[in-house]
C-alpha cells in the first residue's frame, strides 16, 4: 500500500507500507483521495507522536476488504 511517510526528518511517498491482518469489525480502504491539514502539519513539529507515521487522515475511497461479522452496505465515512 502506498503512503506519505513522516519519519522525523523527511517527509517521503512510499509504496510499502505494511499492512496487517483484519481484525473483526474493521475494513480497508483504498483511499482515492487524501487532504493534508493542519494536524498533519502539526505532527512535523518536535511534539510527535510515534514515529514514522503516514499522514492524510481526511480520507475518500473503496471499501476493499472487510473484517469478520460486516456486510457490504452501510454508509460510513473516514
Amino acid at each position: 500500500m502506498r503512503g506519505a511517510v513522516w519519519d522525523g526528518e523527511a517527509l517521503f511517498v512510499t509504496d510499502r507500507l505494511d499492512l496487517r491482518p483484519l481484525a473483526d469489525g474493521e475494513v480497508r480502504v483504498r483511499v482515492l483521495r487524501s487532504g493534508i491539514c493542519h494536524t498533519d502539519i502539526a505532527m512535523m513539529t518536535p511534539h510527535l507522536p510515534k514515529l514514522p507515521i503516514v499522514l492524510g487522515h481526511e480520507a475518500a475511497g473503496e471499501i476493499v476488504q472487510l473484517g469478520a461479522r460486516l456486510t457490504v452496505g452501510p454508509w460510513a465515512t473516514v
